[in-house]
């Protein structure tokens, strides 16, 4: 595991043109709102092996969590939306699971930031 935090606060901060603290938790909080749902269509696409499918939901999920200046869930997506077309369901299905394990530490840094401030 990585000693790096899940957000780029720098990043972040970058994204948003401020360094506000209510601004970037803000921007979390949406991201932590709006972010599971795009679970659901990675979950289906690999359930139904459709690699079209898998390669536009990771797409769609990939530039959420860019946005939120998430980099490991990022690549994690970025892996999903190139690799889609190579049809690897096992790797993906390892690789949906470290996305849910990524998210979750995500969500729990957002918590923890939460209760800091």
């Amino acid at each position: 595991m990585s000693s790096q935090p899940p957000i780029d606060l720098n990043q972040l901060s970058e994204i948003l043109g401020t360094d506000e603290a209510e601004t970037l938790s803000e921007m979390l909080t949406l991201f932590i709102d709006t972010f599971p749902p795009m679970l659901s269509p990675l979950k289906t696409a690999l359930e139904s092996q459709q690699p079209i499918a898998l390669h536009d939901a990771a797409h769609a999920a990939k530039s959420a969590s860019s946005n939120a200046a998430a980099p490991r869930l990022t690549a994690l997506l970025r892996y999903l939306e190139i690799e889609a077309s190579s049809e690897n369901w096992g790797a993906f299905s390892e690789a949906i699971e470290e996305v849910k394990s990524e998210f979750d530490l995500i969500a729990q840094f957002c918590r923890n930031r939460q209760a800091e401030n």
